[in-house]
């Protein structure tokens, strides 16, 4: 059984890398008595699959993932949650009969930036008053007083540590020690929007 699901990366977990939240994802499940399937390989693996890479530090308030179930019936996130790790939080899980690989449902990724100076928001709205794009791949820009709100296409390529770069650059930050970012979304950007990864693929 092929589930898609949200999650909430938060709090400590943030400073978990990625190539860490399979297991632990999993262990989550078992823990919660799902049975995982396994990959016909020589070396068996449980099969899961995530979104796009979040650089460590960064909180995701929606992200994707799929897991295949030895399994009839759809996971309660309820009871996931009450054996998940400190800072994970199962948001929405649905079983995926058929449809496009999870990847090519999370091309673009919306994101909040919250900078630790408050003089920041009005320098960046002047930059793009002139015509700067944070990122090649900019989706679109909305600065508010204390934050700013930004699309990023192509998520596997660009993201947090692109637009970093690029504030850098222009003398807006120093480093990551000067923000706290939070991805919002991750799915397929429609024009108004980015759809949600577990949307996208069902046309819902």
């Amino acid at each position: 059984m092929r589930c898609r699901f949200l999650y909430e990366k938060r709090g400590r977990l943030c400073f978990v890398p990625h190539v860490e939240m399979p297991p632990l994802l999993c262990r989550t499940f078992r823990r919660s008595g799902y049975l995982i399937s396994r990959s016909e390989s020589l070396v068996p693996k449980d099969k899961i699959s995530l979104g796009p890479p979040l650089p460590m530090g960064v909180a995701g308030l929606a992200e994707p993932a799929e897991i295949w179930l030895d399994e009839k019936e759809l996971p309660d996130v309820t009871r996931l949650d009450s054996f998940a790790h400190d800072g994970l939080k199962f948001l929405f899980i649905r079983i995926i009969e058929e449809g496009p690989s999870l990847s090519r449902l999370c091309r673009d990724g919306g994101y909040r930036v919250y900078p630790k100076e408050s003089d920041l928001c009005v320098r960046f709205r002047s930059l793009l008053s002139e015509g700067w794009k944070p990122v090649p791949t900019t989706l679109w820009a909305e600065v508010e007083d204390s934050y700013i709100d930004i699309g990023i296409g192509d998520a596997n390529q660009a993201g947090p540590g692109t637009l970093v770069s690029s504030m850098k650059a222009e003398g807006l930050v120093s480093g990551w020690q000067d923000l706290f970012i939070v991805r919002t979304a991750v799915g397929v950007w429609d024009g108004n929007r980015i759809v949600p990864a577990l949307k996208a693929g069902d046309g819902s």
